[in-house]
C-alpha cells in the first residue's frame, strides 16, 4: 500500500491567523465600547426623564429638595455631583479594564504565536536534518557494501595469484570495519556496553588502538599525531575509551586540511587523568560550540558533502558520560578544536 504524504499546516497560515483573531479582539474592543456609550446615552435620557418629573412633584410637594441622585438648586432639578462623578468614574473603570483585557490578550496571542512559529520552524529544520541525515547513512552504507561486492566478485570471476587474492581479502577486511564502525554509530546504545572487554583500559594501549583503525585515513590525508602521553591505568573498559578516542581522532582527520596535524597529550591533574586532543583543523563557529554533541549534528553541510553520520561526538559524550567521565570541547588558539577530556583513574 503506497504510504500517504502528509500534509503539514504552511507556516505563513499561522501569523494569518493571528491577524484574523487580532481582527476579532478589535471588533469586540469597538462593540463593547459602543455599548458603552449607547448604556451612558440611556442613562442620560433617564436622569433627565428623572429631573423633569421632579420638576412637575415640586409645587405638589414643595418639602422635597432632594432624592438619592438629584438636588433642588435655585435654576431647578440637577444630578447630584457626586453622581456624575461616580458614574464617570464607573465609565472610565469599565474603559481601562477592557483596553487592559484587550492588550493582555495581544500579548497572549502573540507570545503564543511566536512559540508556535518557532515550533513549526523547528520541525521543519528537523525533518531536514533526518533527511540529510538518511541521505548520509545510505551513501556510507553504499560505499562500503558496493566494495565488498566488487571485491567478491572479482574473488569469483577471476584467476588471481596468492598476493593479489590477500590484497583483496586485506581490502574486504577493511571495507568490513568501516560498515561495521558506520552502523555502529547508528545504535549508540552498543557502544555504551562493556562489549566483552576488560573493564580497565591502559591509556597507551587505546590510543594506540585508535589510531590504528585509523592508519589508512591518516595516511591518505598525509598528516600527523603528535604523542605526548605517559601510560595510565583508567577506570574505563578499554574498548570503549578506543572507540571514543577513535571518534574524536576520525573527525579531526576528516573535517582538517590535508597534513591536519593533531596533539594528544595528559596535563596535570591531582584527581583525574585529563587528557587534552587538539588539532589545526578550521574549527567550529562559536555559536555553534555548545551543539557539537547534540546527535545529527553536521555543522560542515553547508560546505558540502563529508563523510559521517553526524553521531560521533554525540556517541563520544555518551560514552564517556556512563563511565563517570566528561568532555568539553573550546576553540584553539591560532585555529582549531581543542577536546579536554576528564577521565576517571582506576584505582590500584
Amino acid at each position: 500500500m503506497p504510504s500517504r504524504k502528509r500534509r503539514s499546516i504552511p507556516t505563513f497560515l499561522i501569523p494569518l491567523l493571528f491577524l484574523v483573531i487580532i481582527g476579532q479582539l478589535i471588533w469586540w474592543m469597538v462593540f463593547f465600547r459602543m455599548q458603552d456609550q449607547k448604556m451612558a446615552r440611556m442613562q442620560e435620557e433617564l436622569d433627565a426623564l428623572q429631573l423633569e418629573r421632579l420638576e412637575r412633584m415640586t409645587p405638589e410637594q414643595p418639602g422635597l429638595q432632594e432624592t438619592e441622585l438629584a438636588i433642588q438648586t435655585d435654576t431647578g432639578w440637577k444630578m447630584k455631583e457626586e453622581v456624575i462623578l461616580s458614574r464617570e468614574s464607573e465609565s472610565q473603570r469599565k474603559r481601562w479594564m477592557l483596553l487592559s483585557e484587550s492588550l493582555f490578550a495581544f500579548a497572549v496571542m502573540g507570545i503564543g504565536s511566536y512559540y508556535v512559529i518557532n515550533a513549526f520552524r523547528k520541525e521543519k529544520d528537523l525533518l531536514k536534518e533526518k533527511e540529510l541525515f538518511l541521505n548520509s547513512v545510505s551513501h556510507e552504507l553504499k560505499t562500503p557494501i558496493a566494495g565488498l561486492q566488487l571485491n567478491l566478485q572479482t574473488l569469483q570471476k577471476r584467476s588471481l595469484g596468492e598476493n593479489q587474492k590477500e590484497e583483496i581479502l586485506n581490502d574486504t577486511i577493511v571495507q568490513i570495519r568501516n560498515l561495521n564502525s558506520t552502523v555502529a554509530q547508528l545504535l549508540p546504545g552498543e557502544l555504551t556496553s562493556e562489549a566483552g572487554g576488560k573493564r580497565t583500559a591502559d591509556l597507551k594501549a587505546a590510543l594506540d588502538l585508535a589510531i590504528e583503525n585509523h592508519r589508512q585515513l591518516l595516511e591518505s590525508k598525509k598528516g600527523r599525531i603528535h604523542l605526548n602521553v605517559s601510560d595510565m591505568h583508567l577506570a574505563i573498559p578499554e574498548v570503549l575509551l578506543g572507540r571514543a578516542l577513535g571518534h574524536l581522532i576520525e573527525n579531526s582527520l576528516m573535517y582538517g586540511p590535508e597534513g591536519v596535524e593533531i596533539w594528544i597529550r595528559i596535563v596535570d591533574h591531582p584527581e583525574h587523568c585529563h587528557l587534552v586532543i587538539e588539532d589545526n583543523g578550521p574549527g567550529v563557529p562559536p555559536s555553534d560550540l555548545s551543539h557539537i554533541f547534540d546527535p545529527l549534528v553536521r555543522l560542515n553541510n553547508h560546505k558540502g558533502y563529508i563523510k559521517g553520520t553526524g553521531m560521533g561526538l554525540y556517541i563520544v559524550q555518551e560514552i564517556l558520560h556512563q563511565w563517570s567521565a566528561g568532555i568539553q570541547a573550546e576553540l584553539r588558539e591560532g585555529g582549531g578544536l581543542r577536546m579536554n577530556l576528564e577521565l576517571p583513574r582506576a584505582h590500584s
